[in-house]
């Protein structure tokens, strides 16, 4: 895999060796640099790696990391698909009355 003239070819082999071995690897790699790496990927790889990330996000470190108001807004309640819909409707009709 070549990037802005650079081969990836090995650093693409050393992350898997590393992921079968279950090693430690620190990169210093800037974001646009790993983005670029993360785009060239398959669509099954990138569906993947975004079930990695999201799934693992909020273990109980990072819970424990957050703030009161980040705590409060994920634990608000949430509307369901009624509610939701007749949210749509009532503003629709506020939306005409407003025009009026």
């Amino acid at each position: 895999m070549i990037i802005n003239g650079q081969n990836y070819s090995f650093l693409i082999f050393f992350l898997t060796f590393a992921k079968i071995f279950e090693m430690e690897l620190t990169l210093d790699m800037a974001y646009s640099q790993i983005f670029n790496l993360v785009s060239q990927l398959p669509a099954n790889q990138k569906v993947k790696i975004k079930y990695e990330l999201t799934e693992n996000s909020f273990d109980e470190k990072s819970k424990a990391e957050m703030s009161d108001f980040q705590t409060f807004i994920l634990s608000a309640p949430t509307m369901s698909d009624e509610q939701y819909s007749k949210f749509k409707e009532q503003r629709t009709h506020f939306n005409q009355w407003r025009i009026e």
